[in-house]
């Protein structure tokens, strides 16, 4: 016999919150069961390689440079197919490298849809601070109150990289600060070795666009 779902309201809260949910993405509630099987049904979309005779087309689809298909940067958040790791790490080092400015490198991220928590966050969370500064900070991923404002280091965290930095007469003014994964991971939980591994492309090229001296 399959276990019972909690009834109360109060028990379905406890339930959730024990999963890790604590943060709604959406104003009403997406049955994503329901997606999966529909999306079941349905076969697989070819994955075309565009050439370079129709580099018009493929800038109009939003296809990056190897024919890795990327998203559109306006408009409502889409759910993308599932991508092989494999493809794209290869995808996210060829944007990083196209990106010649932290703006390029901003845009390039925002249409990346090779990281699966790009799906479940609520806001790509960049950056903070002065991109010009001699220190940059690095922190591993956002958490709810970074995916919340779509900065990094807000919450009880940044809080605590305030108080360091003033120990050492530093502020945000005077700091640049990042994340390896620009995404919040479901429930706070660390980010998987695959998905670090997908967005160390591009805080690699963010250091070295800012090319701070610490």
């Amino acid at each position: 016999m399959p276990p019972s779902f909690p009834q109360n309201p109060l028990d379905i809260l406890a339930f959730h919150r024990d999963a890790g949910v604590d943060i709604a993405l959406e104003d009403a509630p997406v049955d994503r069961f329901a997606e999966s099987i529909s999306q079941s049904g349905q076969s697989a979309r070819p994955i075309v390689r565009p050439t370079e005779s129709n580099a018009q087309n493929r800038r109009n689809a939003g296809v990056g440079p190897s024919g890795f298909l990327f998203g559109r940067d306006e408009g409502p958040k889409t759910q993308a197919a599932p991508v092989a790791p494999d493809a794209a790490a290869i995808a996210a080092r060829e944007a990083a490298k196209c990106a010649k400015t932290l703006d390029e490198l901003r845009m390039a991220l925002s249409r990346f849809e090779g990281c699966a928590l790009k799906n479940t966050a609520k806001n790509l969370v960049f950056a903070d601070g002065d991109p010009a500064a001699r220190v940059m900070f690095v922190g591993e991923a956002p958490g709810a109150d970074e995916d919340r404002e779509g900065l990094p280091f807000v919450g009880r965290s940044g809080k605590l990289l305030d108080r360091m930095m003033a120990a050492i007469g530093l502020d945000r003014s005077c700091a640049y600060i990042a994340n390896i994964v620009p995404w919040r991971p479901p429930g706070n939980r660390t980010p998987t070795p695959q998905e670090s591994a997908i967005c160390l492309p591009f805080i690699r090229r963010q250091i070295e666009l800012a090319d701070p001296t610490y």
